[in-house]
């Protein structure tokens, strides 16, 4: 398998103090009114640089909330309808210091919905981004449906040997068919989006955010390809439709039909606004070296120990030339590995790693995540904690010292976690 080399490009630009400023945290001020709601309080997911937060906050009688939300830098942020019957929710990007006004009716979630910002062209943005959450809604589980009628994914293993059992024409007959599917999906997206930004008249004030957001689109489906294997032989261009119509725009979508693909740039302005990016670039480099560490074709028969970890670790070194992204995906593969692989493998990685993080953020972040998971390894006696159990009894763990102890940490809005809690009981009958 050839080894995935990532190109550093025009954007790199390192700006004195950016690096750590990115993860400086801050809020975003969330208000607005939910007319017949259904529940007093509103669930939010915020992307984050390492991980998705999850969160909620209250709903007055009259459904009126104001809400500070932790996030760092621009970070993709979605709130969920109060009614779990629906699926509804609307997405956005947000910034540190914005404000954002939302309101709408749960008997009428789409036509009711409303979003403001602090200035006229703050509100087109906001607006843009909701109005393309409700065009392209359902569309991408739609595209992956169809590719997986097509080729099955890397991961689906059986399906992928009967499929490798095709001849090398008929496998490639089928993915140009999935790129093409691909393709088609993303040109009409642009060309849906410029529909949207004429009929918005977002001017050249709101440009750097709309850039971002198109970048977005791009890599979302880039990230479709690569899940199917298509991508480095398949590289997305805009049709020559969508060309002819972004000329007038150039300054903003430029990168889109550079004569080099796109899906290899590193790109540090990117990486620190599109969230869509980082998703893509965790996985492009994560994926493309995991099954061969340093770059050597691992089989059943290999004596080369199974280390993904370190396999990343080296990785990163040799094709993430920018400090900033290289960094922020040593901390990403550690503390995965931590919580996946073998710990004292994992650990090894995490002593030479955390010498050479410049970063200081992340290299207390690194440092207090190896803290807390060293007390919750395997054979280490259970952390101890007193909690209030349904007769209102403070019980501590240590009551239970010698016996075996189920513990399932859930949320009271998590179907699937209740689903489970329910499930282990009956078969530990001997479980507290």
């Amino acid at each position: 398998m050839k080894r995935i080399l990532l190109l550093a490009l025009a954007f790199n630009i390192c700006i004195a103090g950016t690096a750590q400023d990115i993860y400086k945290q801050g809020f975003l001020i969330l208000k607005g009114k939910i007319k017949n709601a259904k529940a007093d309080l509103v669930d939010y997911w915020v992307s984050g640089y390492f991980r998705t937060d999850v969160g909620s906050f209250p709903i007055k009688p009259d459904g009126c909330f104001e809400a500070r939300i932790p996030i760092q830098h621009r970070q993709g942020i979605r709130i969920n309808s109060t009614d779990e019957k629906n699926d509804n929710s609307t997405h956005f990007i947000a910034k540190v210091g914005d404000t954002v006004e939302i309101t709408w009716d749960e008997k009428a979630y789409r036509p009711s919905l409303t979003i403001m910002g602090t200035t006229p062209q703050r509100t087109k943005q906001l607006k843009l981004e909701m109005v393309a959450d409700y065009v392209f809604d359902g569309r991408g589980q739609a595209l992956r449906d169809s590719l997986s009628k097509m080729i099955p994914e890397p991961s689906q293993v059986v399906n992928r040997i009967s499929y490798s059992g095709q001849n090398q024409r008929q496998r490639a007959a089928l993915e140009t068919d999935a790129f093409e599917t691909v393709s088609r999906a993303y040109n009409q997206q642009i060309a849906d989006l410029l529909r949207i930004v004429d009929s918005l008249s977002i001017n050249k004030a709101g440009y750097e955010d709309l850039r971002y957001f198109i970048a977005g689109v791009y890599y979302e489906h880039c990230e479709v390809l690569l899940r199917w294997g298509l991508i480095p032989r398949y590289t997305l261009w805009l049709t020559q439709e969508n060309n002819d119509a972004l000329h007038y725009k150039r300054n903003v979508f430029d990168f889109l039909d550079k004569k080099a693909p796109n899906h290899n740039i590193l790109n540090e302005v990117w990486f620190r606004n599109v969230p869509g990016y980082r998703r893509f670039l965790e996985n492009y480099v994560w994926f493309g070296s995991s099954l061969h560490p340093s770059g050597i074709s691992v089989d059943k028969s290999s004596p080369w120990p199974f280390d993904p970890t370190l396999g990343d670790y080296h990785t990163a070194q040799a094709e993430l030339p920018i400090t900033g992204i290289r960094e922020w995906f040593v901390n990403w593969i550690i503390m995965f590995g931590f919580t996946h692989y073998d710990f004292t493998k994992v650990e090894n990685v995490y002593r030479q790693a955390v010498e050479t993080i410049t970063n200081p953020y992340l290299k207390t972040q690194l440092e207090d995540f190896h803290a807390t998971v060293s007390k919750l390894r395997a054979g280490s006696p259970a952390p101890g904690f007193t909690l209030e159990n349904e007769k209102g009894k403070q019980v501590s763990l240590s009551d239970f010292k010698g016996k075996v102890v189920y513990l399932n940490f859930w949320g009271v809005y998590c179907g699937p976690c209740i689903a489970d809690f329910k499930k282990q009981l009956p078969e530990n009958p001997g479980t507290l």
